[in-house]
């Protein structure tokens, strides 16, 4: 061991440029650039010959590591950097967190992104090989450690106040190690002498930094230290590094933070603010977690309400109901989407906020006031998305008033949210213009929720400091199809309590419940809540709920549909009891179509089809009830197959392609049975067979 030290020194003692290190482990921790080291010796090598050797050998292990934590994106991309050991040997090659979505999309960027990975593998051992003569490639060595990721922001005590700063030498001096400065950028950072000019230093160096806006009126610190208003209690180890603050001006200071694996978030209480100023820049905030907020999923409550009422009462019987529908539910689903996009990310849970949620959900009462006419005199519906989008547009201009003002990189996208929203609201004012054109209105809608999306997907994929990874939005998504479920479950409930206690229908009651639980099984198995900080296609992942709460909520009406059908006895009992006192509005629309298909001599059956269809307007198809049953389940499980896509590793992708496969063959089947009628498949067979087949899907998705 002595011999392997001595080589050791020797090996540092050939590289030009390396300072002389301390002599004791205290002072080898505080010489590390962003990492806090701890040394464990338990040989019989001279205490002072240990200390030296092994922090000389940390030294450089540690500069080179402070390299790689201390940028968010490095001219050597994360995505190809080799798996350490606490060692900072190479182990293996980077895993790679791309999915099957990305492989299909990109497949020859992503073989050369394998290649370079196996080539930084290479190139990282034969480095330590060479660096480190005698240190073996495996195993325990006498060393322990733990690597900081470095987190540099900058902060303004008040957002108009003075933003020129001094860089000078001293400033570099401390901020040399931990930002890994070379020669060069010390030279250009004492040329910066001004907020942009640092922030642009910092972006185009490739640094990990934030920029923090804490107060929109000047509050003076009542004992002078720069981040005492800020300061948060944090439980830490004791050997990890405080905090660096370094005062740039009266209103700018910087501070360097040194974040390890085993700090606890804090956790602290404080009355509500009135308001709060967002936080235009969320880079910093990728990977830290954080839930919906009461206000939030109060806001849920209402399109609950919403969602349940207009569909019980705008019953889709046939394919016209179902395009009525749909259009609908995309105005609908993007109101809600648009307004989560915002709160997921911004929403700073201060009392404007509040007032803001009032107002929007005012809006989103008087849409739901004039759902009725939809299709034809929409004018309440119209005004009440206007409102909606208002506020939007207003919450959006208070998030890119603070990122104009300090130069945060978010401006670009945030003046184009402001724009496209400002368009949007532009667009369905002259809508009203058009209540009597359909097709003019619902071109102009339409329109302005393909330019909100187009621009949402590209300053989400281009811009870091408003990505989605910085959000829970995943959960907000769940939520709604939580809601979407409910849904499903409220008509499935009604159906049930007016279905009778006939051991048969209690039968196809259970099969019911059996085929709501499984679906919902289907896409909460595979659910994360940190699913956007690792998926790099989150916004086909998000985009592709539209269609699967669409289908979900066709297919709670089918179900109830098919159930009721059953339990009334087919369609060619409901024909005998049409006339009956106590039959539901639903045997009469069966009545209608059943007697309008008998012989002309029947006059009976002409009759109670006419009393039928003057009681509903108009008569269900059987046949349309069975294909959408059909149809829609075989969708969902296509569409949760493209989810769980888009999510997976390829490194785990084996058992997630068998999953999805079977998911996609039971599709098949599905679509395949709407060739059969009532006579081959009466209502329990149906849900029998949908049931068996969600149950073998399940059990298969237990497997991954």
């Amino acid at each position: 061991m002595k011999s392997l030290a001595r080589r050791f020194s020797s090996s540092k003692q050939t590289d030009s440029g390396d300072q002389q290190q301390s002599t004791t482990v205290e002072e080898g921790r505080q010489n590390q650039s962003g990492n806090a080291t701890e040394l464990i010796v338990e040989t019989a090598v001279p205490v002072a010959e240990q200390r030296s050797v092994l922090s000389n050998v940390l030294s450089r292990r540690s500069t080179r590591l402070s390299s790689v934590s201390s940028r968010t994106s490095s001219r050597r991309p994360r995505s190809i950097v080799p798996v350490h050991d606490k060692y900072g040997r190479p182990i293996r090659v980077h895993p790679g967190l791309e999915t099957v979505g990305e492989m299909v999309m990109h497949p020859f960027q992503e073989l050369e992104l394998l290649r370079r990975r196996q080539q930084e593998f290479e190139r990282e051992r034969k480095e330590w090989e060479e660096k480190h003569p005698g240190l073996p490639m495996e195993g325990e060595i006498d060393i322990e450690k733990r690597v900081a990721v470095v987190r540099t922001t900058i902060h303004f005590r008040h957002l108009m106040n003075e933003r020129k700063i001094r860089i000078t030498d001293e400033v570099v001096e401390q901020l040399k190690d931990p930002l890994n400065l070379s020669e060069e950028e010390q030279i250009n950072l004492l040329r910066v002498r001004h907020t942009d000019d640092l922030i642009d230093f910092l972006h185009d160096t490739e640094r990990s930094y934030a920029v923090k806006v804490h107060k929109t009126v000047m509050v003076k610190n009542q004992d002078g230290d720069p981040g005492d208003h800020h300061k948060r209690s944090r439980t830490m180890s004791d050997d990890a590094r405080p905090p660096i603050l370094i005062d740039l001006s009266e209103n700018i200071y910087l501070e360097i933070r040194f974040k390890y694996d085993e700090d606890d978030e804090p956790i602290t209480n404080s009355r509500r603010p009135i308001f709060t100023v967002p936080d235009p820049d969320l880079s910093d905030e990728i990977g830290v977690h954080s839930e919906a907020t009461w206000l939030e999923l109060f806001g849920d409550v209402f399109y609950v309400g919403f969602l349940s009422t207009y569909t019980h009462e705008h019953h889709i019987v046939d394919q016209t109901q179902l395009g009525i529908y749909a259009a609908w539910f995309v105005v609908v689903w993007w109101t809600w989407c648009s307004g989560a996009m915002y709160s997921a990310r911004y929403d700073t849970a201060d009392v404007a906020h509040h007032i803001y949620k009032i107002i929007e959900l005012m809006g989103l009462v008087g849409m739901a006031g004039s759902s009725h006419n939809f299709w034809d005199k929409p004018y309440g519906f119209t005004i009440g998305y206007m409102v909606m989008k208002a506020v939007l547009l207003f919450q959006y201009s208070t998030v890119l008033w603070p990122a104009i003002v300090s130069g945060s990189k978010s401006k670009p996208a945030l003046m184009g949210y402001v724009a496209v929203h400002s368009l949007a609201l532009l667009f369905w004012g002259i809508s009203l213009l058009y209540l009597d054109d359909r097709a003019s209105r619902f071109g102009l809608w339409y329109s302005s929720i393909l330019l909100e999306c187009i621009v949402h997907i590209y300053f989400m994929t281009k811009n870091a400091q408003v990505s989605l990874k910085a959000s829970h939005l995943a959960e907000r998504f769940a939520l709604f199809t939580i809601i979407v479920l409910g849904e499903n479950c409220m008509g499935f409930i009604r159906t049930v309590m007016e279905s009778g206690t006939e051991t048969r229908v209690v039968i196809a009651n259970m099969f019911g419940v059996g085929i709501i639980f499984l679906f919902f099984f289907m896409y909460f198995d595979d659910f994360s809540k940190e699913v956007l900080e690792h998926t790099h296609m989150s916004q086909l992942w998000m985009y592709l709920h539209f269609p699967l709460h669409l289908c979900q909520v066709a297919f709670g009406i089918a179900l109830s549909d098919t159930i009721s059908i059953y339990s009334l006895g087919g369609v060619e009992a409901l024909m005998h009891n049409a006339t009956t006192q106590h039959m539901s509005s639903l045997a009469l629309s069966l009545a209608a179509v059943a007697a309008a298909e008998e012989p002309s001599g029947a006059g009976h059956g002409e009759a109670a089809a006419a009393d039928a269809g003057h009681a509903e307007g108009g008569g269900l198809d059987p046949s349309y009830v069975y294909r959408s049953f059909w149809v829609a389940g075989g969708l969902i499980l296509v569409i949760n197959s493209l989810i769980k896509l888009v999510n997976t590793p390829i490194s785990a992708a084996r058992r997630s392609f068998l999953i999805c496969f079977t998911r996609i063959l039971n599709a098949v089947v599905f679509f395949g049975l709407t060739a059969t009628s009532y006579d081959q498949l009466n209502g329990l067979s149906m849900l029998g067979i949908m049931a068996a087949c969600l149950l073998f899907q399940g059990a298969l998705d237990l497997l991954d």
